[in-house]
């Protein structure tokens, strides 16, 4: 089977679920002890129930080398806000084509403007080593 008909395979096949999340004015400390204890390299981070935007460890990690204190500062302050994203019935071809154009390792997915899991590289790597 060719790599294009792997990708031709649902978001919703691959994506982990549940998300791991966190409340944007949480601070940095106890967002990394979520990314730790879940062992996951991506929060979706909440503002009630919309996704406000999306914390990685990589942003854990450069907030810190800018001298942000993990015990006063808030998630909102390092987050990437405004995430991109994927429905779940989308392809993972999509879901690839978005990861690599925005040079990104994690996407949330949505279905019907719900949060219902996220897609890693990982996930699609996976796939097409079968």
């Amino acid at each position: 089977m060719s790599t294009d008909q792997l990708l031709r395979g649902l978001v919703d096949t691959v994506m982990h679920s549940p998300v791991v999340t966190v409340e944007r004015n949480a601070t940095l400390r106890v967002a990394a002890r979520a990314l730790r204890q879940a062992d996951v390299g991506i929060l979706a981070v909440m503002e009630g129930p919309f996704v406000a935007g999306v914390l990685s460890e990589r942003d854990v990690v450069r907030g810190l080398a800018d001298g942000v204190d993990p015990d006063e500062s808030q998630v909102a302050s390092v987050m990437s806000a405004e995430p991109r994203y994927v429905t779940a019935g989308a392809d993972l071809s999509a879901a690839a084509e978005e990861m690599l154009a925005a040079g990104i390792r994690h996407l949330p997915v949505l279905d019907e403007g719900e949060l219902v899991g996220i897609v890693s590289m990982r996930d699609l790597v996976a796939v097409l080593g079968g």
